[in-house]
Protein backbone atom coordinates (compact mmCIF):
# COMPACT_ATOMS: atom_id res chain seq x y z
CA UNK A 1 0.00 0.00 0.00
CA UNK A 2 2.85 2.16 1.05
CA UNK A 3 4.54 1.87 -2.51
CA UNK A 4 1.26 2.31 -4.44
CA UNK A 5 0.50 5.36 -2.41
CA UNK A 6 4.37 7.12 -3.18
CA UNK A 7 3.87 6.03 -6.80
CA UNK A 8 0.76 8.52 -7.18
CA UNK A 9 3.15 10.97 -4.99
CA UNK A 10 5.87 10.54 -7.77
CA UNK A 11 3.91 10.82 -10.66
CA UNK A 12 1.86 13.89 -9.67
CA UNK A 13 5.52 15.17 -8.92
CA UNK A 14 6.66 14.48 -11.88
CA UNK A 15 3.74 15.45 -14.39
CA UNK A 16 4.36 18.98 -12.56
CA UNK A 17 7.93 19.45 -12.63
CA UNK A 18 10.90 17.79 -14.97
CA UNK A 19 10.03 15.88 -17.61
CA UNK A 20 10.84 18.32 -19.70
CA UNK A 21 14.70 19.45 -20.94
CA UNK A 22 14.61 17.16 -24.12
CA UNK A 23 17.75 15.08 -24.54
CA UNK A 24 17.05 14.94 -28.30
CA UNK A 25 16.49 18.54 -28.95
CA UNK A 26 19.40 20.68 -30.93
CA UNK A 27 18.54 24.16 -30.05
CA UNK A 28 18.29 25.93 -26.28
CA UNK A 29 20.43 25.60 -23.37
CA UNK A 30 22.52 22.86 -21.99
CA UNK A 31 21.66 22.78 -18.74
CA UNK A 32 18.11 22.73 -18.72
CA UNK A 33 18.06 19.78 -21.50
CA UNK A 34 21.05 18.01 -19.64
CA UNK A 35 18.49 15.71 -17.83
CA UNK A 36 14.46 14.42 -17.69
CA UNK A 37 12.31 12.57 -16.30
CA UNK A 38 10.45 9.57 -18.22
CA UNK A 39 7.61 7.58 -16.56
CA UNK A 40 5.82 4.89 -18.15
CA UNK A 41 5.82 0.75 -17.81
CA UNK A 42 7.36 -2.05 -19.62
CA UNK A 43 6.50 -5.95 -19.99
CA UNK A 44 8.90 -8.70 -19.78
CA UNK A 45 8.80 -12.10 -21.06
CA UNK A 46 10.98 -14.84 -19.81
CA UNK A 47 11.30 -18.11 -22.16
CA UNK A 48 10.88 -21.48 -21.04
CA UNK A 49 15.02 -22.07 -20.69
CA UNK A 50 15.16 -23.07 -16.69
CA UNK A 51 14.72 -26.02 -14.37
CA UNK A 52 14.45 -27.20 -11.09
CA UNK A 53 13.27 -29.97 -8.96
CA UNK A 54 10.78 -31.42 -6.51
CA UNK A 55 9.78 -34.49 -4.32
CA UNK A 56 6.73 -35.68 -5.18
CA UNK A 57 4.73 -37.66 -2.99
CA UNK A 58 6.35 -40.74 -3.22
CA UNK A 59 9.35 -39.06 -1.95
CA UNK A 60 10.73 -39.61 -5.45
CA UNK A 61 12.93 -36.48 -7.05
CA UNK A 62 11.34 -35.19 -10.31
CA UNK A 63 12.51 -32.30 -12.96
CA UNK A 64 10.44 -29.53 -14.16
CA UNK A 65 10.72 -26.85 -16.72
CA UNK A 66 11.20 -23.00 -15.60
CA UNK A 67 9.74 -20.06 -18.06
CA UNK A 68 7.11 -19.00 -19.91
CA UNK A 69 6.40 -16.40 -17.30
CA UNK A 70 5.13 -12.49 -18.13
CA UNK A 71 5.04 -9.54 -15.49
CA UNK A 72 4.06 -5.76 -16.04
CA UNK A 73 6.59 -3.51 -14.34
CA UNK A 74 6.21 0.32 -13.23
CA UNK A 75 9.18 2.07 -15.09
CA UNK A 76 10.70 6.02 -13.85
CA UNK A 77 13.97 6.78 -15.26
CA UNK A 78 16.31 9.83 -15.27
CA UNK A 79 17.76 10.83 -18.58
CA UNK A 80 21.50 12.36 -18.40
CA UNK A 81 24.15 13.64 -20.23
CA UNK A 82 21.49 14.83 -23.09
CA UNK A 83 20.38 11.49 -23.96
CA UNK A 84 23.67 9.19 -23.62
CA UNK A 85 22.44 8.13 -20.23
CA UNK A 86 19.65 6.78 -18.31
CA UNK A 87 19.07 5.67 -15.07
CA UNK A 88 15.79 3.69 -14.57
CA UNK A 89 13.84 1.89 -11.92
CA UNK A 90 11.64 -0.77 -12.65
CA UNK A 91 8.93 -1.87 -10.23
CA UNK A 92 7.13 -5.38 -10.89
CA UNK A 93 3.17 -4.93 -9.74
CA UNK A 94 1.42 -7.03 -11.67
CA UNK A 95 2.25 -11.05 -12.56
CA UNK A 96 0.09 -12.33 -16.01
CA UNK A 97 0.59 -15.91 -15.36
CA UNK A 98 1.71 -18.74 -12.77
CA UNK A 99 4.49 -21.69 -13.07
CA UNK A 100 2.81 -25.05 -12.43
CA UNK A 101 4.30 -28.15 -11.40
CA UNK A 102 3.44 -31.73 -10.63
CA UNK A 103 0.56 -32.17 -8.96
CA UNK A 104 -0.71 -28.69 -8.05
CA UNK A 105 2.66 -27.28 -7.62
CA UNK A 106 3.41 -23.58 -7.99
CA UNK A 107 6.65 -21.79 -8.76
CA UNK A 108 7.66 -17.80 -8.58
CA UNK A 109 10.51 -16.99 -10.44
CA UNK A 110 10.85 -12.88 -10.93
CA UNK A 111 14.37 -10.78 -11.02
CA UNK A 112 12.56 -8.45 -8.39
CA UNK A 113 12.68 -4.03 -8.45
CA UNK A 114 16.13 -3.80 -10.60
CA UNK A 115 17.85 -0.64 -10.76
CA UNK A 116 20.14 0.06 -14.28
CA UNK A 117 21.85 2.19 -16.17
CA UNK A 118 21.96 2.06 -20.16
CA UNK A 119 24.25 3.90 -22.12
CA UNK A 120 23.49 5.23 -25.89
CA UNK A 121 26.40 5.36 -28.05
CA UNK A 122 24.28 7.73 -29.99
CA UNK A 123 21.90 10.61 -28.20
CA UNK A 124 18.35 9.71 -28.43
CA UNK A 125 16.30 12.36 -30.76
CA UNK A 126 13.01 12.18 -32.03
CA UNK A 127 12.20 9.95 -34.95
CA UNK A 128 15.17 8.36 -34.55
CA UNK A 129 16.10 4.37 -33.64
CA UNK A 130 18.62 4.31 -31.26
CA UNK A 131 20.37 1.30 -29.72
CA UNK A 132 21.27 0.84 -25.86
CA UNK A 133 23.21 -1.53 -24.01
CA UNK A 134 23.59 -1.23 -19.63
CA UNK A 135 23.49 -3.70 -16.79
CA UNK A 136 21.49 -3.65 -13.29
CA UNK A 137 21.94 -4.31 -10.27
CA UNK A 138 18.65 -6.28 -9.15
CA UNK A 139 17.48 -9.24 -6.47
CA UNK A 140 16.91 -12.53 -8.37
CA UNK A 141 14.02 -14.25 -6.62
CA UNK A 142 12.93 -17.96 -6.81
CA UNK A 143 10.96 -20.25 -4.70
CA UNK A 144 8.38 -23.33 -5.16
CA UNK A 145 4.76 -24.39 -3.51
CA UNK A 146 4.29 -28.18 -3.59
CA UNK A 147 2.38 -30.25 -1.20
CA UNK A 148 1.13 -27.27 0.94
CA UNK A 149 4.57 -26.52 1.89
CA UNK A 150 6.62 -24.00 0.31
CA UNK A 151 10.19 -24.86 0.17
CA UNK A 152 13.50 -22.46 -0.13
CA UNK A 153 13.21 -18.61 -0.17
CA UNK A 154 16.09 -18.15 -3.05
CA UNK A 155 16.84 -14.07 -3.07
CA UNK A 156 20.17 -13.66 -5.02
CA UNK A 157 21.92 -10.06 -5.67
CA UNK A 158 22.92 -10.33 -9.57
CA UNK A 159 24.05 -8.27 -12.03
CA UNK A 160 22.15 -8.94 -15.41
CA UNK A 161 23.75 -7.59 -18.71
CA UNK A 162 21.09 -5.96 -21.08
CA UNK A 163 20.82 -4.75 -24.98
CA UNK A 164 18.36 -3.29 -26.72
CA UNK A 165 16.26 -0.58 -29.21
CA UNK A 166 14.81 2.76 -28.10
CA UNK A 167 12.72 4.63 -30.79
CA UNK A 168 11.46 8.25 -29.58
CA UNK A 169 8.17 10.37 -31.56
CA UNK A 170 6.50 13.18 -30.13
CA UNK A 171 6.04 12.30 -26.60
CA UNK A 172 5.85 8.45 -27.01
CA UNK A 173 9.07 6.67 -26.00
CA UNK A 174 9.05 3.11 -26.96
CA UNK A 175 11.88 0.49 -25.90
CA UNK A 176 12.78 -3.22 -26.64
CA UNK A 177 15.28 -5.03 -24.36
CA UNK A 178 16.83 -8.27 -23.97
CA UNK A 179 18.69 -9.15 -20.90
CA UNK A 180 20.91 -11.74 -19.89
CA UNK A 181 21.04 -13.14 -16.88
CA UNK A 182 24.71 -14.96 -16.75
CA UNK A 183 24.19 -16.03 -12.94
CA UNK A 184 21.91 -18.48 -12.92
CA UNK A 185 22.70 -21.96 -11.41
CA UNK A 186 22.27 -22.25 -7.66
CA UNK A 187 21.98 -24.80 -5.04
CA UNK A 188 18.26 -25.20 -3.91
CA UNK A 189 16.80 -27.24 -0.83
CA UNK A 190 13.76 -29.18 -1.68
CA UNK A 191 13.47 -30.51 1.29
CA UNK A 192 15.39 -29.30 5.02
CA UNK A 193 17.78 -31.22 4.31
CA UNK A 194 18.16 -32.11 0.27
CA UNK A 195 19.59 -29.37 -2.18
CA UNK A 196 19.75 -29.72 -5.96
CA UNK A 197 21.22 -27.25 -8.42
CA UNK A 198 18.56 -25.48 -10.47
CA UNK A 199 19.13 -23.79 -13.51
CA UNK A 200 17.36 -20.61 -14.04
CA UNK A 201 16.05 -18.84 -16.70
CA UNK A 202 18.81 -16.47 -17.81
CA UNK A 203 16.98 -14.20 -20.91
CA UNK A 204 14.26 -11.82 -20.51
CA UNK A 205 12.81 -10.18 -23.23
CA UNK A 206 11.00 -6.60 -22.54
CA UNK A 207 8.44 -4.42 -24.46
CA UNK A 208 7.78 -0.65 -23.20
CA UNK A 209 6.30 2.95 -23.43
CA UNK A 210 7.31 5.44 -21.41
CA UNK A 211 6.13 9.88 -21.85
CA UNK A 212 7.15 13.11 -20.66
CA UNK A 213 5.47 16.69 -20.56
CA UNK A 214 7.52 20.03 -21.68
CA UNK A 215 6.61 21.71 -18.70
CA UNK A 216 9.97 23.17 -17.48
CA UNK A 217 10.97 24.08 -20.54
CA UNK A 218 8.86 27.61 -20.88
CA UNK A 219 11.58 28.95 -18.64
CA UNK A 220 14.40 28.52 -20.80
CA UNK A 221 14.05 31.78 -22.60
CA UNK A 222 14.26 33.84 -18.93
CA UNK A 223 17.66 31.62 -18.46
CA UNK A 224 18.92 32.41 -22.14
CA UNK A 225 18.25 36.32 -21.50
CA UNK A 226 19.56 36.44 -17.87
CA UNK A 227 16.42 36.73 -15.98
CA UNK A 228 16.62 33.52 -13.43
CA UNK A 229 20.17 34.57 -12.83
CA UNK A 230 18.78 37.77 -11.67
CA UNK A 231 16.21 36.22 -9.47
CA UNK A 232 18.76 33.84 -8.54
CA UNK A 233 20.76 36.27 -6.92
CA UNK A 234 18.10 38.35 -5.52
CA UNK A 235 17.01 34.88 -3.70
CA UNK A 236 20.40 34.75 -2.17
CA UNK A 237 20.23 38.63 -0.98
CA UNK A 238 16.67 38.03 0.38
CA UNK A 239 18.65 34.97 2.50
CA UNK A 240 15.57 32.62 1.10
CA UNK A 241 17.88 30.23 -1.14
CA UNK A 242 18.53 28.30 2.45
CA UNK A 243 15.76 26.62 4.48
CA UNK A 244 13.75 23.40 5.61
CA UNK A 245 13.21 20.54 2.80
CA UNK A 246 10.72 17.22 2.88
CA UNK A 247 11.95 14.54 0.75
CA UNK A 248 9.61 10.77 -0.32
CA UNK A 249 11.44 8.61 -2.26
CA UNK A 250 11.12 4.71 -2.83
CA UNK A 251 14.14 2.70 -2.20
CA UNK A 252 15.54 -0.51 -2.54
CA UNK A 253 17.99 -2.68 0.03
CA UNK A 254 20.24 -5.04 -0.97
CA UNK A 255 22.64 -7.09 1.16
CA UNK A 256 26.66 -6.90 0.24
CA UNK A 257 27.44 -9.65 3.26
CA UNK A 258 25.39 -11.42 5.25
CA UNK A 259 25.84 -14.99 6.43
CA UNK A 260 23.14 -15.70 9.07
CA UNK A 261 20.90 -17.74 7.30
CA UNK A 262 23.65 -19.89 5.93
CA UNK A 263 24.87 -21.15 9.13
CA UNK A 264 21.98 -20.92 11.22
CA UNK A 265 18.80 -22.03 9.11
CA UNK A 266 20.37 -22.97 5.54
CA UNK A 267 17.30 -24.30 4.22
CA UNK A 268 15.63 -21.32 5.03
CA UNK A 269 17.70 -18.94 2.14
CA UNK A 270 19.23 -15.57 2.06
CA UNK A 271 16.95 -12.91 4.18
CA UNK A 272 15.85 -10.41 2.08
CA UNK A 273 14.11 -7.24 2.62
CA UNK A 274 10.75 -6.56 1.19
CA UNK A 275 10.69 -5.81 -2.38
CA UNK A 276 10.70 -1.53 -1.77
CA UNK A 277 10.41 0.92 1.20
CA UNK A 278 9.45 4.62 1.18
CA UNK A 279 12.57 6.82 2.40
CA UNK A 280 11.27 9.70 4.04
CA UNK A 281 13.49 12.75 4.78
CA UNK A 282 13.46 16.28 7.06
CA UNK A 283 16.29 18.44 6.50
CA UNK A 284 17.91 21.63 6.42
CA UNK A 285 19.60 23.80 3.20
CA UNK A 286 22.72 25.53 3.52
CA UNK A 287 22.96 27.90 0.58
CA UNK A 288 26.30 29.43 1.23
CA UNK A 289 28.79 26.68 2.20
CA UNK A 290 26.22 24.30 -0.63
CA UNK A 291 25.67 21.57 2.30
CA UNK A 292 22.43 20.02 3.13
CA UNK A 293 21.56 18.21 6.20
CA UNK A 294 19.02 15.57 6.78
CA UNK A 295 16.84 13.07 8.79
CA UNK A 296 16.23 10.25 7.27
CA UNK A 297 13.42 7.67 8.30
CA UNK A 298 13.57 4.40 6.88
CA UNK A 299 11.58 0.98 7.82
CA UNK A 300 12.16 -2.17 6.26
CA UNK A 301 11.54 -6.07 6.90
CA UNK A 302 11.67 -9.30 5.69
CA UNK A 303 9.71 -12.63 6.28
CA UNK A 304 10.19 -16.12 5.44
CA UNK A 305 7.93 -18.50 5.34
CA UNK A 306 9.62 -21.90 4.64
CA UNK A 307 9.01 -25.85 5.44
CA UNK A 308 8.12 -25.53 8.57
CA UNK A 309 10.13 -22.24 10.00
CA UNK A 310 8.42 -18.50 10.09
CA UNK A 311 11.62 -15.54 10.30
CA UNK A 312 10.77 -12.20 10.29
CA UNK A 313 13.68 -9.53 10.26
CA UNK A 314 12.90 -6.41 10.70
CA UNK A 315 14.76 -2.88 10.52
CA UNK A 316 14.30 0.77 11.89
CA UNK A 317 16.69 3.56 11.00
CA UNK A 318 16.72 7.17 12.13
CA UNK A 319 19.64 8.57 10.20
CA UNK A 320 21.66 12.10 10.92
CA UNK A 321 23.42 13.01 7.58
CA UNK A 322 25.53 15.56 6.00
CA UNK A 323 26.59 15.59 2.99
CA UNK A 324 28.60 18.34 0.61
CA UNK A 325 27.94 19.00 -2.67
CA UNK A 326 30.95 18.84 -4.71
CA UNK A 327 30.55 20.54 -8.29
CA UNK A 328 27.52 22.05 -10.59
CA UNK A 329 27.97 20.88 -13.85
CA UNK A 330 25.17 21.74 -16.02
CA UNK A 331 22.55 21.38 -13.53
CA UNK A 332 24.02 18.19 -12.49
CA UNK A 333 25.19 18.53 -8.45
CA UNK A 334 27.42 15.52 -7.05
CA UNK A 335 27.55 15.12 -3.47
CA UNK A 336 29.04 12.82 -0.37
CA UNK A 337 28.56 12.63 3.58
CA UNK A 338 28.39 10.46 6.01
CA UNK A 339 25.45 9.53 7.64
CA UNK A 340 25.07 8.33 11.55
CA UNK A 341 21.85 6.33 12.41
CA UNK A 342 20.32 4.76 15.22
CA UNK A 343 18.87 1.32 14.61
CA UNK A 344 16.66 -0.98 15.86
CA UNK A 345 16.55 -4.76 15.12
CA UNK A 346 14.58 -7.60 15.29
CA UNK A 347 14.90 -10.75 14.47
CA UNK A 348 12.24 -13.53 15.53
CA UNK A 349 12.49 -17.34 14.42
CA UNK A 350 9.42 -20.03 15.16
CA UNK A 351 10.01 -23.35 13.80
CA UNK A 352 7.15 -25.57 14.17
CA UNK A 353 5.42 -22.91 15.95
CA UNK A 354 7.84 -23.22 18.77
CA UNK A 355 9.79 -20.02 19.08
CA UNK A 356 13.57 -20.65 18.49
CA UNK A 357 14.75 -17.81 18.78
CA UNK A 358 13.81 -13.77 19.76
CA UNK A 359 16.41 -11.34 19.44
CA UNK A 360 15.99 -7.51 19.97
CA UNK A 361 18.83 -5.04 19.58
CA UNK A 362 19.82 -1.44 18.98
CA UNK A 363 23.04 0.26 18.00
CA UNK A 364 24.52 3.63 16.76
CA UNK A 365 25.52 3.15 12.87
CA UNK A 366 28.03 4.55 10.55
CA UNK A 367 28.03 4.70 6.92
CA UNK A 368 28.40 7.03 3.51
CA UNK A 369 25.71 8.86 1.64
CA UNK A 370 26.46 10.12 -1.99
CA UNK A 371 24.32 10.91 -5.45
CA UNK A 372 23.59 13.81 -6.78
CA UNK A 373 21.10 16.40 -7.53
CA UNK A 374 19.39 18.02 -10.76
CA UNK A 375 19.01 21.50 -10.39
CA UNK A 376 18.14 24.03 -12.79
CA UNK A 377 18.74 26.92 -11.22
CA UNK A 378 18.87 28.30 -7.65
CA UNK A 379 14.83 29.14 -6.94
CA UNK A 380 14.06 25.53 -7.37
CA UNK A 381 11.60 24.55 -5.36
CA UNK A 382 11.24 21.05 -6.40
CA UNK A 383 14.49 19.26 -7.10
CA UNK A 384 14.99 15.23 -7.97
CA UNK A 385 17.62 13.57 -6.29
CA UNK A 386 19.27 10.11 -6.24
CA UNK A 387 21.12 8.71 -3.18
CA UNK A 388 22.93 5.41 -2.07
CA UNK A 389 23.38 4.77 1.40
CA UNK A 390 26.60 2.27 2.13
CA UNK A 391 26.77 0.89 5.57
CA UNK A 392 30.19 -1.19 5.79
CA UNK A 393 31.05 -3.51 8.85
CA UNK A 394 27.13 -3.25 10.41
CA UNK A 395 27.54 -6.25 12.68
CA UNK A 396 24.47 -7.70 14.68
CA UNK A 397 25.30 -9.77 18.01
CA UNK A 398 22.78 -12.25 17.96
CA UNK A 399 23.41 -15.49 20.53
CA UNK A 400 26.82 -14.41 21.11
CA UNK A 401 27.92 -14.30 17.76
CA UNK A 402 29.03 -11.47 15.47
CA UNK A 403 27.02 -12.01 12.15
CA UNK A 404 27.49 -8.69 9.08
CA UNK A 405 24.80 -7.36 7.79
CA UNK A 406 26.58 -5.04 5.59
CA UNK A 407 23.88 -3.12 2.68
CA UNK A 408 23.71 -1.09 -0.21
CA UNK A 409 20.20 1.38 0.09
CA UNK A 410 19.72 2.74 -3.55
CA UNK A 411 17.11 5.36 -3.93
CA UNK A 412 16.75 6.26 -7.76
CA UNK A 413 14.44 8.87 -7.62
CA UNK A 414 13.60 11.28 -4.62
CA UNK A 415 11.36 14.15 -4.79
CA UNK A 416 12.96 17.00 -2.15
CA UNK A 417 10.41 19.75 -1.73
CA UNK A 418 11.21 23.42 -0.11
CA UNK A 419 8.58 24.90 1.05
CA UNK A 420 9.89 28.70 1.88
CA UNK A 421 11.48 28.67 -1.62
CA UNK A 422 8.25 27.93 -3.16
CA UNK A 423 6.61 31.02 -1.34
CA UNK A 424 9.48 33.11 -2.28
CA UNK A 425 9.02 31.91 -5.80
CA UNK A 426 5.45 32.64 -6.06
CA UNK A 427 5.64 36.29 -4.68
CA UNK A 428 8.67 37.15 -7.09
CA UNK A 429 8.88 35.21 -9.81
CA UNK A 430 6.43 37.28 -12.74
CA UNK A 431 3.32 35.41 -13.94
CA UNK A 432 3.65 35.95 -17.42
CA UNK A 433 6.91 33.69 -17.53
Amino acid sequence: MERIFLILILVGTFSNLVFAQLPFEEDGSKRFRFAQTTIGGDFRYTPLIGNSYFLNSNGVLESYNLGNSAWGRLVISGWHFWGHVDFYIGLPLLKLNEIGFGDGGNAFYNNGIETGIKLYPSKVRDGKLRPFVGVSFNNTVFWQEHNNEQNQNLAKNTFPLQTGLTYVKGKNIFDIGLTYNYQNNFDYYVSKTQQENISLPQLNISLGWRTYTDWSLKDEPALLDGRLDELGKKIEKDKKASGFSIAAGLSSPFYLRNSFNSNNYPYLGDIRFSNSFIDYGIGYYIAKPDIHLNIAFRNYKSKLDVFDTEQIYQRTSLGLEAYKFLFDYQGFVPFIGPVISYDWNRMNVNVSDIENLSHSEENLRYGFVFGWDIRQDKIQWLILRTNLRWYPNYNLNINGNKTRFDQLEFNIIQAVFYPSRLGWVKKNKPKEW
